[in-house]
């Protein structure tokens, strides 16, 4: 069976998902190389734009291909130094694996586990108040906010 016989289907989970035509048509003309002056137009616009959207100026706004947690990863290395301290709101699997890169990368971890009877949940703020840095020290706070590929939330407890 070749490609173009494959039959259509219909994906409802959280990925892979159905390719509109169109997507499908421009990826089948040839690639443009990443020194290409028309790749290097394009990417210039895509960061004006994602400027737009997040409201700065900064040059440094790049669009990043990658996996939500390779996003999480790019951020940590990005500012975690060795010896920060990382307070990290450890609720599920990406909680802990935020801790971990904050590990990796030198930071001295703070994890904070908080568990409730309908399953783990987010630090509150007062627990917020256990990463004691002095005014000077540098430190970061990480926590996820959502533990779905697909956007959902886990259950809330009933107020």
């Amino acid at each position: 069976m070749i490609v173009g016989e494959l039959p259509h289907r219909l994906l409802l989970g959280p990925g892979p998902s159905p390719v509109a035509p169109r997507v499908l048509a421009a990826l089948a003309q040839p690639p443009v190389g990443h020194l290409d002056p028309l790749f290097l137009a394009l990417m210039d616009e895509v960061r004006d734009r994602l400027r737009t959207v997040f409201g700065t100026q900064n040059e440094m706004t790049l669009a990043m291909s990658g996996t939500g947690s390779a996003g999480m990863e790019t951020v940590i290395v990005n500012l975690v130094e060795p010896g920060d301290r990382v307070l990290v709101a450890v609720n599920g699997v990406f909680g802990g694996r935020l801790a971990e890169v904050a590990r990796r990368t030198g930071g001295r971890v703070v994890a904070v586990h908080e568990h409730h009877v309908y399953g783990p949940r987010p630090a509150t703020p007062g627990v917020l108040t256990s990463l004691h840095v002095p005014v000077h020290a540098r430190a970061a706070v990480l926590c996820r906010a959502c533990h779905h590929a697909a956007g959902g939330r886990g259950r809330r407890a009933p107020r």
